[in-house]
């Protein structure tokens, strides 16, 4: 993949299933799984994941990558649904595997 522009105000990514007919009509302009993102290390400044990791069966793994290709020391924020956050899966696919809270934490080096 080539290197995004340096005008390049934002990437919106996300994770899409052909037979998933919950998708939006309007995509984001990268699809990939998070686990594995086709993006150079240390090029990208700031992070936004939201709701996400709760239905990655790998989480670290995803965090793992998030951190490789977040420039070190630039920002990273997560938002996460607590234990009582009812589930939101669309089974078969989006699966909820966990809920976050302080026994479950998800820790982040960066």
């Amino acid at each position: 993949m080539e290197k995004f522009g340096i005008d390049t105000a934002y990437i919106a990514l996300d994770y899409y299933l052909p037979e998933d007919r919950t998708v939006p009509e309007r995509l984001p302009n990268l699809l990939a799984d998070a686990c594995c993102l086709p993006i150079q290390s240390s090029s990208i400044n700031t992070v936004i994941c939201t709701e996400l990791l709760e239905h990655i069966e790998n989480d670290n793994l995803a965090m793992a990558e998030i951190a490789r290709v977040t420039n070190k020391g630039e920002l990273l924020i997560i938002t996460l649904p607590g234990i009582h956050i009812p589930k939101h899966e669309k089974p078969p696919y989006q699966i909820d595997y966990r809920r976050y809270n302080q026994q479950y934490p998800i820790f982040i080096l960066l």
